[in-house]
Order: C-alpha cells, then sequence, then structure tokens
C-alpha cells in the first residue's frame, strides 16, 4: 500500500510538472510576442502614439494569436517615450484538471524605451558625386532617412563636405522642411574633403561652434 501510494504522488507530481512546462511554454511565446510589439512600436515613434499601439498590438497578436494584449506609450517630459506591452493567456491544464485545476493563467510583459536623438547627417556634395551621376540619388535618400525621424523629439541637422565643410542646416527639432529644403539646394563642389565632415558633424551633432 505505500508503494502504491508512493508511486501515485509521483505520477501526480510528473503530471504537474508536465502542466508547467506547459504554462512556461506559453509563457516564453508571449514574452517573445511582447518584446517584438514593443520595438516595432518604438521605431514608429515619429507617427504618434495612437499608431505605436496599432502596430504593437498588430505584431503581438501575430506571435501570439491566442493571447490578449494591452500596450501602453507614455511621452515623458524630457522627449524620452516608452512602449510597455502586456500579455496574458488562459492555459488549458492536462493533467492538472485530475485535481480540479482546468486552466492557468500565465502573464509576461516587455518595455522598449525609445531616447530622443541628436544626429548630425553629413553628406557628400563633391563634384564626382554628380559625374557618377549620384547626386540626384543621395539627395532622395537624404531626405528619405531625415523623413524616418520623429521631429516632435529628434534633433537633426545637415553637414555638407567637399573643398571643405560646412553646416547646411542647423541641428534642431521640427526639422523635416527644413532639412529637405537644404538638402534640395545641395550643389556640387570639386574636392572631397571627407575628414572635415566627419570632423564637422561630430561636433555639430555634439552641440559644438560650427565653423565654415
Amino acid at each position: 500500500m505505500l508503494v502504491a501510494a508512493g508511486i501515485s504522488a509521483i505520477l501526480m507530481f510528473a503530471a504537474m510538472s508536465i502542466d508547467i512546462g506547459i504554462g512556461y511554454m506559453a509563457r516564453a511565446r508571449i514574452n517573445r510576442a511582447a518584446d517584438a510589439a514593443a520595438l516595432a512600436a518604438a521605431k514608429i515613434s515619429a507617427r504618434g502614439a495612437a499608431a505605436m499601439e496599432t502596430i504593437a498590438t498588430s505584431v503581438a497578436q501575430s506571435n501570439s494569436p491566442s493571447s490578449n494584449f494591452v500596450v501602453t506609450v507614455t511621452a515623458a517630459a524630457n522627449d524620452v517615450v516608452t512602449i510597455r506591452v502586456e500579455g496574458n493567456e488562459s492555459v488549458p491544464t492536462w493533467f492538472g484538471r485530475l485535481a480540479g485545476v482546468n486552466e492557468m493563467g500565465v502573464r509576461a510583459a516587455a518595455e522598449a524605451t525609445r531616447f530622443p536623438l541628436d544626429l548630425t547627417l553629413v553628406l557628400d556634395v563633391s563634384s564626382s558625386m554628380v559625374r557618377s551621376s549620384s547626386f540626384g540619388a543621395m539627395q532622395a535618400a537624404a531626405k528619405n532617412f531625415v523623413d524616418a525621424f520623429d521631429e516632435a523629439r529628434d534633433q537633426v541637422g545637415v553637414v555638407a563636405f567637399a573643398t571643405g565643410a560646412w553646416e547646411s542646416y542647423g541641428i534642431q527639432k521640427n526639422f523635416k522642411a527644413g532639412a529637405t529644403g537644404a538638402i534640395d539646394a545641395l550643389t556640387a563642389f570639386p574636392d572631397t574633403n571627407m575628414e572635415q565632415g566627419l570632423e564637422l558633424g561630430h561636433v555639430h551633432a555634439h552641440g559644438g561652434v560650427i565653423q565654415r
């Protein structure tokens, strides 16, 4: 009788461990979905909180369709944006129901923080760019790049280099129209003073004095 009772207890613990293992697997799936959702939302902060919540919910549900998700977007006074994604799911048990437990609740959460960015775009406007028919493509790519940032929180400026290096657009917020106009207005000059361009770009992005 003792042996039979011992075997029953061992089997019960083994059954419980299977259910717990299933629960951990579900939690890992929810956690991965929440991670992907928070990161996806952080990438599109320029579109606003509503768009971030929509994309986060869509990504989370795509990766874990049986779970429920809540997305919270918080914008602090220092322009830091935090995206928190919380997921939960009721996982049916296989052996726990023998003890009257038909399901177990599983929860997981992930958080991504999007810090404001100070960026200087350094562009080569040397005559070789015109000769290789790359100047127009460079301008188009630069404008697309600038458009990807959040002008309500980030600061973006433009530096160009050829014979020397100069500031084409001062680093600031609300930059999309001004930076795009500055990129369109660029013209080519002889030589390729890349070293001065990168040096000025570094100083520019860090709030230093701009020398023409």
